[in-house]
C-alpha cells in the first residue's frame, strides 16, 4: 500500500511540475511577443527621428 501511495505522490508532484513548466513557457512566449513589439516601436521611432 505504501508503494502505491509513494508512486501516486510522485505522479502528483510531476503533474505540478508540468503545470509550472507550461505556465513558464506561456509567460516566456508573452514576453517574447512584447519584446518584438518594442523592437518594432523602436524602429518606428528611429525612422521618425531620422526624418526630422
Amino acid at each position: 500500500m505504501s508503494i502505491v501511495k509513494t508512486i501516486q505522490e510522485k505522479i502528483n508532484h510531476l503533474k505540478k511540475d508540468e503545470e509550472k513548466m507550461y505556465v513558464g513557457i506561456q509567460f516566456e512566449k508573452q514576453l517574447n511577443e512584447r519584446v518584438k513589439e518594442l523592437e518594432i516601436l523602436e524602429q518606428e521611432i528611429d525612422k521618425v527621428l531620422k526624418a526630422k
